[in-house]
């Protein structure tokens, strides 16, 4: 990660899920493109112990997935609509 993306989503992403990959790439537990890799299959990550969001695949039903819910300290903080979390994706990967 460069400096200039780690700059960027500091300042002006500020949302539970900047966290969590910023959490993941300090500590080396994904890298932007694991993270997008796994995004692809429909699994969310855990950067580090109560530090992960859920896809539809974490689901036990799958067709029940609605929003994307990010944890942060074992307690759901908030959630994200599918559509805006592959637009913040997409945005952060072409930085």
């Amino acid at each position: 990660m460069t400096q200039d993306l780690e700059s960027f989503l500091n300042v002006e992403l500020d949302n539970d899920l900047t966290v969590i990959i910023l959490d993941s790439l300090k500590n080396n537990s994904f890298s932007l493109a694991n993270i997008l890799y796994e995004a692809s299959k429909g699994h969310g990550i855990t950067s580090s112990e109560g530090c992960f969001y859920v896809l539809d695949q974490d689901l036990d039903f799958p067709e029940e997935f609605e929003q994307v819910i990010f944890y942060l300290g074992e307690f759901e903080t908030s959630k994200m609509s599918l559509s805006d979390f592959i637009s913040y994706l997409s945005f952060i990967s072409d930085k």
